[in-house]
């Protein structure tokens, strides 16, 4: 048995290749990537725990991976070490909620997803942190009411929409009562959309907030009446 303690150290630098994980380097010599493979015939596919880095050392992505596509949590990061985006895979298929960032580390977006599909409560800010819009998703398309704000946290617009087929496809036309609004708070326009056409009555404003027209759309969209005011809001004669 002279040979036994050859033999161990034998057995333990295998296992320590073996425990090694395989990585690659960027020519710098700073690594890139390391992680696991398994080997299936001729096929090496990437499986378990990964890690990526950005050429200045600092983590670019982490998250597990199960034969070959992205599973369960994920997350990227900056150059600069901050968090850039957090997001749930189910076999290569986004799900759940994802959450953005911007280089300064504030939350940029919320989204949920179902299949692969916006699906779900979204929301966008502003770098202050003030939100910049609201509003939901449906396999993929925008529905029901959408608020967007403006960078003071005052009311933008006010849209709605409904999520239909046309053709083989599915789309999100604007359906409902739809605003806009001035810097200033006072209101731009308002009025009804149907499928995606303006319908019914309409009002446009004036900066400082006195009626400029009243228009009437017909179920086409076409303007079918129109009276213009003046700056006293007194109507123009045609």
């Amino acid at each position: 048995m002279k040979n036994l303690p050859l033999l161990l150290l034998s057995l333990a630098f295998s296992t320590a290749l073996l425990a090694q994980k395989p990585a690659a380097y960027y020519d710098s010599g700073q690594i890139k990537w390391q992680g696991n493979f398994n080997l299936e015939g001729t096929d090496t596919i990437k499986q378990g725990y990964w890690i990526y880095y950005h050429p200045n050392g600092q983590l670019a992505a982490s998250g597990e991976f199960r034969r070959n596509l992205k599973h369960g949590d994920w997350k990227l990061f900056y150059p600069s070490g901050i968090i850039k985006d957090m997001v749930r895979f189910s076999n290569g298929t986004m799900i759940g909620t994802r959450k953005q960032f911007n280089e300064l580390g504030t939350l940029q977006q919320v989204e949920a997803y179902r299949n692969g599909l916006l699906d779900g409560e979204y929301k966008e800010f502003f770098s202050s942190g003030i939100i910049k819009v609201t509003g939901r998703y449906s396999r993929g398309q925008p529905i029901g009411e959408w608020r967007h704000f403006q960078a003071s946290g005052s009311l933008l617009s006010i849209s709605k929409f409904r999520v239909t087929v046309v053709g083989d496809s599915l789309v999100s036309l604007k359906n409902g009562l739809f605003e806009i609004y001035q810097s200033s708070g006072k209101l731009q326009e308002k009025g009804q959309y149907k499928d995606d056409k303006r319908v019914g009555n309409w009002q446009f404003f004036n900066p400082n907030g006195t009626i400029r027209e009243a228009a009437t759309y017909d179920q086409e969209g076409a303007k079918t009446a129109s009276t213009r005011y003046d700056a006293s809001g007194q109507p123009i004669k045609q």
